[in-house]
């Protein structure tokens, strides 16, 4: 499989979480009232970024969906030993190990010979080109 397709389609969820998280800064802190207050809510939102990129992966894996870089680019998740789709458990582990790293775990990635992430390689999974 194409290390950029993966890469592309992180950008692509990276987005997505950006977009929302910042609608979500907005509604509720609109209008700013001074540059302080600014430089405050800029602050928070790379906060909110990382809340709800977590809560756009969780969400999508267990409802048996994929994200939206996933999906555009026809991506799966699946167990690495039985090759089916991942359970409930390594998604929820895949996606803590892939925030804590604050997304480090891609530079992996790039040394790999199975080209895997470090949260694949510890979560047992990798990401396959859906056929469909």
């Amino acid at each position: 499989m194409n290390v950029f397709l993966r890469i592309f389609a992180l950008i692509v969820d990276a987005f997505v979480a950006t977009y929302v998280s910042l609608c979500v800064v907005l509604i509720i802190f609109f209008p700013p009232m001074s540059v302080c207050l600014c430089a405050h809510l800029i602050v928070i939102n790379y906060k909110m970024i990382a809340v709800f990129y977590f809560v756009l992966l969780c969400y999508a894996f267990l409802s048996g969906r994929r994200t939206y870089g996933k999906r555009l680019f026809r991506l799966q998740i699946i167990d690495k030993r039985t090759l089916m789709s991942a359970n409930s458990m390594q998604i929820i582990k895949r996606n803590f190990i892939f925030i804590g790293s604050f997304g480090l775990s891609y530079i992996w990635l790039i040394f790999s010979k199975g080209q895997f992430t470090l949260h694949d390689k510890l979560s047992n999974t990798t990401v396959i080109r859906d056929k469909t």
